[in-house]
């Protein structure tokens, strides 16, 4: 009985951190956003792909924010779960479509001019990006100073623009 009782336990325990990773990490909406993918036409695909994953660039990474901690940013990218230390030299962008305004107009069939909002620290910057959200983190080259292999700016976005055309599906999120 005692057994039974302690792999019960530990199934739960397991079943809670799957549940954890998959609702609070950004896993669920990495795994969207290569569904949406999936779904364009082949000719769309490789493109929007190539624009999710950064691809190209060797001093991008491009993913789905899994959060920012332990002096990292976390993105669940091509080559899987990332971190990347921040230091002095990082830089935070934040794009933001999801603003009533914007869409309004965007729905009206106006123009779309999104600025970018700069923020020095990464707690000022985690105030506005949640996981989930799009980015592209440019990681430290040798030309650049600093340490190779640092976050030197991330750029994040709370709609995914690697889609082709605005859905602002994602701003109910």
């Amino acid at each position: 009985m005692k057994r039974w009782i302690y792999v019960g336990g530990v199934a739960i325990l397991i079943l809670s951190i799957i549940a954890w990773a998959y609702f609070r990490s950004g896993i669920r909406e990495y795994l969207g956003a290569r569904a949406a993918i999936q779904r364009l036409s082949i000719e769309k695909q490789a493109m929007a792909e190539s624009d999710f994953f950064a691809e190209g660039d060797e001093d991008k990474y491009g993913g789905i924010l899994a959060g920012t901690f332990a002096d990292r940013v976390w993105i669940w990218g091509k080559r899987g779960l990332r971190g990347f230390k921040i230091d002095q030299y990082s830089v935070y962008s934040f794009f933001s479509l999801c603003r009533p305004g914007l869409i309004q107009k965007i729905q009206e069939g106006g123009g779309m001019t999104v600025d970018r909002e700069v923020y020095p620290t990464a707690t000022e910057w985690r105030a506005h990006v949640k996981v989930g959200d799009f980015v592209t983190a440019m990681i430290t080259k040798e030309s650049m100073g600093g340490e190779i292999g640092n976050m030197r700016e991330i750029y994040g976005y709370d709609w995914w623009v690697f889609l082709p055309g605005v859905s602002t599906s994602q701003c109910e999120k």
